[in-house]
């Protein structure tokens, strides 16, 4: 199969190939397909299922996705390709803080973050185990809970952050 034939298929096309063949594992096969190795074929798997899953009313729905390995695998790449085919928005925890993240408590008011402003949306974190642990609680909060909420004094703000993270 080269990529000029899948360009020309219409939606019809692949609802037959789909009838008869694992959606799943067709699908996925278009996940950054310049990748190689077995590794990447479960890889691919759960990150077309993190991207069709998100939160209804009383279903924690959100899948995220955590690629570990050795400098050079892949990792980096298969978040540009995301970034770039899927519209993944992509951040380099190296240089994001808590405030970046969660959003800001100076002055008199209070502004939200990256979270806030990607809800909805896939956050690519490359070089997670870079970010500072005091620096990754507003991300796991969001993961968790899909908001965080940021207290200043007695004013009280939350914000709906329900992001899936690769």
């Amino acid at each position: 199969k080269d990529n000029t034939t899948d360009s020309k298929r219409s939606v019809e096309d692949y609802f037959k190939i789909i009838s008869k063949e694992n959606p799943l594992d067709f699908l996925s096969k278009h996940i950054c397909p310049f990748l190689v190795g077995s590794q990447w074929d479960i890889i691919r798997k759960c990150a077309l299922l993190m991207a069709v899953t998100n939160d209804r009313a009383h279903f924690r729905m959100r899948l995220h996705l955590l690629l570990y390995g050795e400098p050079g695998s892949g990792k980096s790449e298969f978040l540009s390709w995301w970034q770039q085919k899927m519209n993944g928005k992509l951040i380099n925890s190296e240089l994001t803080t808590k405030i970046g993240l969660v959003g800001d408590a100076r002055g008199k008011t209070i502004t939200p973050g990256l979270l806030a402003q990607f809800s909805g949306n896939v956050l690519l974190v490359d070089e997670l185990d870079k970010m500072k642990p005091s620096d990754q609680n507003g991300l796991l909060q969001a993961m968790e809970e899909g908001s965080y909420t940021i207290t200043k004094g007695r004013n009280s703000q939350k914000f709906k952050a329900e992001v899936r993270i690769m």
